[in-house]
């Protein structure tokens, strides 16, 4: 499983405005991931992804929906990411969720390294 923070560049985080949280912490700069673009599928990558459409029911997690359609409860992310609800508290009980597949593609458009 890839990380969604693979290839993400770490940077030191001097900023003054944590100049009074530094103080407290007796740290001088924090270490922390640069926020990166999220690459979304384009209409044409998107035409070769299977979406399976799965109603929202209480109780569902990511995570669950991960484990039980990818094999791998740490891919939750990438229905988050496809659907745009970065969590469960994004979408209500009845909502369509997508499942889309398979995975190594969907990880080549996450990573901008699909055509």
């Amino acid at each position: 499983m890839t990380s969604r923070y693979e290839n993400k560049k770490i940077v030191k985080n001097q900023s003054d405005l944590y100049a009074s949280l530094f103080k407290e912490r007796e740290v001088y700069f924090i270490r922390q991931y640069r926020t990166g673009k999220l690459n979304f599928p384009t209409p044409r990558q998107n035409a070769t992804i299977d979406a399976a459409p799965h109603i929202w029911k209480i109780g569902d997690k990511y995570w669950k929906l991960a484990e039980k359609h990818y094999g791998d409860p740490r891919a939750w992310w990438i229905l988050a990411w496809y659907n745009r609800k970065p969590t469960e508290a994004h979408v209500r009980a009845g909502q369509i969720v997508l499942i889309p597949s398979p995975l190594s593609a969907l990880l080549s458009i996450f990573m901008g390294t699909a055509a």
